[in-house]
């Protein structure tokens, strides 16, 4: 079976914010007890990523593995269970979750992860200073382009207001109708919007229960040249 990563999975940890990336949306992913793990970046192999797991299961330290030449990863067989998959690289990153199933003559999985670029500390510093651009009770809405069309598959990067960590935030992805949805607590955030061909767009948002707004409105314009 052959996964590739373009939706958005959960992570154990849950809804909070943790000294790695989250990931925020659909149940895990279903896999055999053999992993493969192919890392890519704009669709060429990525060379020493580094690909961390986690999971009850695992030592609390969980374990770590580099991709070869090929971009390519083996982990070792793992038990059943639920598990966080984060896949590192010069700036880049993807996640996912998985729910390992013990499955007689189950061939092994594969699961592709297109890497994103993550904000660097430099990034996050200069975004501090950003106006509030949305009220909104939840943080959920549409990513489109400037005719008004969904864009599929955003990346979204969302970190606390006065974070500096790259590293602490919460990944996810916009489905294949540009929608998005993320449970946060009331307080200020940075929202970082990414999709190829298209210019990123960094919006900072309030979450607040007594807001009117419930939708958050997302145009991306297209990247020139």
């Amino acid at each position: 079976m052959k996964l590739r990563l373009v939706a958005c999975w959960l992570l154990l940890v849950g809804v909070g914010f943790c000294d790695c990336h989250e990931v925020q949306g659909d149940p895990p992913v279903k896999s055999s007890q053999k992993i493969t793990i192919v890392v890519e970046k704009q669709g060429k192999p990525v060379k020493g990523a580094k690909i961390s797991v986690s999971g009850q299961t695992l030592p609390q330290t969980g374990l770590t593995v580099l991709t070869d030449s090929d971009g390519v990863a083996k982990l070792p067989t793992l038990n059943t269970g639920t598990y966080s998959i984060q896949a590192t690289f010069e700036g880049g990153i993807a996640a996912a979750a998985l729910s390992v199933e013990q499955r007689a003559f189950a061939k092994p999985t594969q699961l592709t992860f297109d890497l994103v670029h993550s904000p660097s500390r430099m990034d996050l510093v200069a975004a501090q200073n950003n106006r509030v651009t949305w009220q909104t009770k939840v943080f959920a809405g549409v990513v489109k382009d400037p005719s008004g069309a969904p864009i599929p598959n955003v990346s979204i990067q969302v970190f606390r207001r006065g974070e500096l960590d790259e590293w602490n935030g919460t990944l996810l992805y916009a489905d294949q109708n540009g929608r998005f949805n993320l449970a946060l607590p009331d307080g200020e955030y940075l929202a970082f919007f990414q999709s190829q061909g298209f210019q990123p767009k960094i919006g900072a948002f309030e979450i607040n229960p007594d807001a009117d707004q419930a939708v958050v409105p997302v145009i991306l314009q297209i990247a020139t040249c």
